[in-house]
């Protein structure tokens, strides 16, 4: 388990130096836009679970604010301090504060119940072809997908940083 531990640790590094190095990032924003609006699982979730992007993340605003205007539910992550992420209803962007690590989190209250028909957008510094995720290494998302297993998971990055194998644990 250290070993692959240690595997992703050392990708990290990699993988967001060479995100930041991808040129017409908001051309290619807008093809992940264009393409997630157009699958099915977007268009008949009753809700979208969402991380709302910062620095150079694939972005994630114009999706929420299309969701959002198209009567689609959209919660948000709230990370507390024992590594546990719940979601929270937004209705709109400015519902947010920085919270932990500076991420936008939502205001409000209200969490969301998952359903067979939630989907949630899965933030990603590279995915491989079969579906395996290195994130920033917190656990996060990991933990919230024990729970929710069911749970259609979309992972958002670019196609510079698809990779044929990534290490996976447990």
């Amino acid at each position: 388990m250290n070993d692959i531990n240690e595997q992703k640790k050392s990708m990290r590094s990699s993988f967001i130096l060479l995100r930041s190095q991808i040129s017409d990032k908001s051309k290619k924003d807008e093809a992940v836009f264009r393409r997630l609006i157009s699958l099915d699982s977007i268009c008949s979730a009753d809700t979208v679970l969402s991380y709302i992007s910062v620095g150079t993340e694939t972005d994630t605003l114009k999706i929420i604010d299309y969701l959002l205007s198209n009567g689609i539910k959209v919660a948000a992550p709230r990370c507390k301090k024992n590594g546990i992420m719940d979601f929270f209803y937004i209705s709109s962007l400015n519902e947010t504060i920085a919270g932990k690590y500076g991420i936008p989190e939502p205001v409000g209250n209200e969490k969301t119940a998952v359903t067979k028909n939630t989907v949630c957008l899965t933030p990603a510094l590279s995915i491989s072809s079969n579906g395996i995720r290195i994130g920033y290494g917190g656990g996060y998302y990991d933990r919230f997908f024990s729970k929710n297993p069911q749970l259609l998971s979309i992972g958002l990055s670019y196609e510079k940083l698809i990779s044929s194998d990534l290490p996976a644990g447990s």
